[in-house]
């Protein structure tokens, strides 16, 4: 699961420039690096966080004359208005009704991106652009179809993407792991679709408002629509869905006859809020806190997702929410305060505008075992040992216990040794090496998947 303070999407930019401008420029909010890169005699500006895995992101709108620069992101609310003074942008970042001073110098950190493993073409294998149809409750979704040279009919497997608006090759920093799993189960004998999820890339409907639930029937109109291709053995279709992806395959499979085996790549096998506590708590520990500041913080991580996962209504929620986030706040002293913003209201604007969408209040309340109780097919269930995103140890456990108390009896897990989130080889797991990271997913893990899917007995 990606981080979840600020949600984005891709969007168009329009900018007027000088070259004095272009470079790569460094500021910090939040305890977050951001670079704005202005390239191109001032005609293209991007952003990049790393720790959000965001590369290269367009703005809405950039404007850049003599010595003055705007741009603005609509996906958050945020616009930054500033001035060149000598060799700095000083200027003012205003993100949800709050304004913060920001300063952005010149940079010479290493953004580069070696993908190494991202395939190129000619490809061995058919690759086709599908459209799948519009039903009631998924709208048209536009993918790609990877399938072996032949005839067929061959072994197809759904990829379903983790959290967050994803395009059919799950990108991530100039990483397309989608695509490298594609070409590699496809160079291995399986039809491979991925697609971009609704109202992503040429994919109809909207993302924004959609739940876990919503994006289970999109996979639902995939797997249809691979019963209706004559290459494809109709017997032989399975899930791959990585983080949330591992949440929604279950869903799909727990009540979808045409599934025959599932995937789960780093998928919570624990109810996602106690994930979302852990990943908070983390966050909050690396900020420079008093003994009693982290008493305090580890209380509220609590009671807030009490609150934000109980069923009352949205309203009702947000009045708790905002009184329990003002008495944290008031509550520390000033030194703890700064580490968390400077006032009360800043501090519940910096979080409180993720947790109240649809998709936040369905994911929240979920519990994974539900549907994993219900499956009946072959699960394999794999996590990295140092994803600090979905923990290996505590999700594996909780997904052998579902399926074992269903009485499935067709499953089988692992956890790979110095494996991140994204099953990357990492040194610590920590999402600031995401970046920096060549590999794309691991081949090992590929191989293993192969093997197992190869293995497994489809009666």
């Amino acid at each position: 699961m990606k981080y979840f303070i600020i949600a984005l999407l891709l969007l168009p930019l329009t900018a007027f420039a000088q070259s004095k401008w272009d470079g790569q420029w460094k500021s910090e909010i939040q305890n977050l690096d951001l670079y704005v890169v202005i390239s191109n005699d001032g005609q293209d500006l991007k952003l990049t966080i790393p720790l959000q895995s965001i590369a290269d992101l367009e703005a809405d709108n950039a404007e850049i004359s003599d010595d003055r620069i705007d741009f603005f992101y609509r996906a958050f609310d945020a616009t930054f208005f500033g001035n060149m003074k000598g060799d700095s942008i000083i200027g003012t970042w205003n993100q949800g009704g709050i304004e913060r001073d920001m300063i952005f110098t010149k940079s010479n950190d290493n953004l580069q991106f070696k993908r190494p493993q991202t395939p190129k073409e000619p490809y061995p294998y058919k690759v086709e652009t599908i459209v799948t149809k519009k039903s009631e409750l998924s709208p048209r979704l536009s993918g790609t179809l990877t399938m072996p040279e032949g005839d067929g009919p061959f072994p197809a497997v759904v990829l379903i993407s983790g959290s967050g608006p994803q395009n059919r090759d799950s990108e991530f920093f100039k990483h397309k792991p989608f695509l490298v799993l594609a070409d590699y189960f496809s160079r291995n004998g399986y039809a491979v679709l991925r697609y971009d999820e609704r109202g992503i890339g040429l994919s109809g409907g909207k993302f924004k408002g959609a739940t876990s639930e919503d994006l289970a029937t999109d996979v639902e109109s995939v797997v249809d629509y691979l019963k209706g291709r004559k290459e494809i053995n109709a017997k032989r279709i399975g899930l791959i869905g990585h983080s949330e992806g591992g949440m929604i395959a279950p869903m799909v499979a727990s009540k979808n006859k045409d599934v025959a085996f599932i995937v789960l790549l780093a998928g919570p096998g624990i109810p996602p809020k106690e994930i979302m506590k852990y990943q908070m708590t983390r966050q909050f520990g690396n900020l420079n806190l008093s003994s009693d500041g982290k008493k305090k913080m580890k209380l509220f991580v609590d009671e807030m997702f009490e609150i934000l996962s109980s069923k009352q209504s949205n309203d009702k929620v947000i009045e708790r929410y905002r009184q329990a986030s003002d008495n944290f706040y008031l509550s520390l002293e000033k030194d703890d305060q700064q580490e968390f913003g400077v006032s009360h209201q800043q501090f519940y604007f910096s979080l409180a505008g993720t947790f109240f969408d649809a998709w936040m209040r369905y994911f929240l309340q979920y519990d994974p075992s539900i549907a994993l109780e219900k499956v009946r097919v072959p699960v394999l269930a794999l996590n990295g040992k140092k994803d600090r995103q979905v923990t290996a140890k505590q999700n594996i456990k909780g997904i052998k216990k579902a399926l074992k108390k269903g009485g499935n009896k067709q499953f089988k897990t692992k956890c790979f040794k110095n494996l991140n989130h994204l099953f990357q080889t990492s040194k610590t797991g920590d999402a600031s090496e995401y970046m920096g990271i060549e590999e794309t997913f691991n081949e090992e893990v590929m191989h293993y998947i192969t093997d197992w899917m190869n293995s497994i007995d489809l009666k």
